[in-house]
């Protein structure tokens, strides 16, 4: 295709009167042993049917029109149905943030911490880490 990768920028909004632009932040901001916060896009996992989405339980196997649906709409009214209703959609790919990682070790010559704990999103997908 002939187009370059995108580089990976983010934009942080900072208050100050004296602040350099286009500065990088290296992992030497970080010391070890240090308690950290993940920001992330975890991993999407398409449209998924309401009992893996939100942990619904089955139905019985004599139920009438299928096991993995939810047993009733509960309607408010004839044409609006409760918003807490589990339905299908789309899962994963949302911003979570992780709390209390600890740093483990830092290597500067090839800038990669060892986070003790789990981080979300896959793997080569951009983290924001912040100190509580």
């Amino acid at each position: 295709a002939g187009i370059p990768k995108r580089p990976e920028i983010f934009e942080l909004k900072l208050s100050g009167d004296k602040l350099e632009f286009d500065k990088d932040v290296s992992v030497e901001v970080f010391k070890e042993a240090q308690m950290i916060d993940a920001h992330a896009i975890t991993k999407g996992k398409g449209t998924q049917g309401p009992v893996k989405r939100f942990g619904i339980g089955l139905r019985h196997h004599k139920s009438e029109k299928g096991r993995r649906n939810p047993g009733s709409r509960g309607p408010w009214k004839a044409q609006q149905i409760m918003y807490r209703t589990a339905y299908a959609g789309q899962t994963g790919f949302q911003q979570r943030i992780q709390l209390g990682l600890q740093i483990i070790k830092i290597k500067v010559r090839t800038t990669y911490l060892l986070l003790k704990g789990s981080v979300p999103g896959p793997k080569k997908r951009m983290i924001l880490l912040t100190q509580p």
